[in-house]
């Protein structure tokens, strides 16, 4: 715990980061709204801006819904096996 807020504190970036990926989220969700003739996310905060973070809370405490003939690992474990490989293979591409 005292970790977390520690790299919260010695990286701001991380948070600055993480609060313009919400904006740009929120403001592509009032642009689709407007383009479509609709009103766009106006339920959690002034204006909807806390929207993306009621999302992000409402995919984490979604149920896990596994099919009952399939094989569990893999369906657990194989997307985020199959978006890890490129991701590591990245990390040995030298960036000057």
């Amino acid at each position: 715990m005292i970790s977390w807020i520690f790299q919260l504190l010695v990286f701001p970036g991380l948070t600055f980061f993480v609060w313009i990926a919400f904006a740009f989220e929120w403001l592509e969700r009032k642009t689709a709204a407007k383009i479509q003739s609709r009103v766009g996310p106006l339920t959690a905060g002034p204006k909807g801006f806390l929207q993306p973070v009621a999302d992000y809370f409402k995919l984490i405490l979604k149920e896990e819904i596994i099919p009952r003939y399939s094989d569990r690992f893999v369906f657990l474990y194989g997307p985020p096996l199959y978006f890890s490989v490129p991701a590591i293979g990245a990390v040995f591409i030298p960036v000057l």
